[in-house]
């Protein structure tokens, strides 16, 4: 019992850190990280980063973000995830 204990542990503290510095836009957001360190979903992308992201640091930019300004935010997560065919 005590050896799956310590193997569980031992994977997670191997695990976290690759977790912890993921890229933005790695997991279907637009790919940019905002001035508080956090990745900035496609509802926040446009008030905090602008239409150009500007005042962001690019990260994994998706292809779809220069058709932030003329489709809803909500279809543009849903083609980034595959939920879409008409992207």
């Amino acid at each position: 019992m005590t050896n799956i204990i310590l193997t569980l542990t031992a994977a997670l503290v191997i695990a976290l850190p690759s977790i912890a510095n993921a890229e933005c836009g790695t997991r279907g957001g637009p790919g940019f990280r905002g001035s508080d360190g956090k990745c900035k979903s496609w509802d926040r992308v446009g008030p905090d980063c602008g239409l150009d992201g500007s005042r962001c640091q690019r990260e994994r930019v998706n292809p779809l973000f220069p058709k932030l300004d003329t489709t809803p935010s909500h279809k543009l997560m849903e083609c980034a995830h595959g939920m879409r065919n008409d992207c």
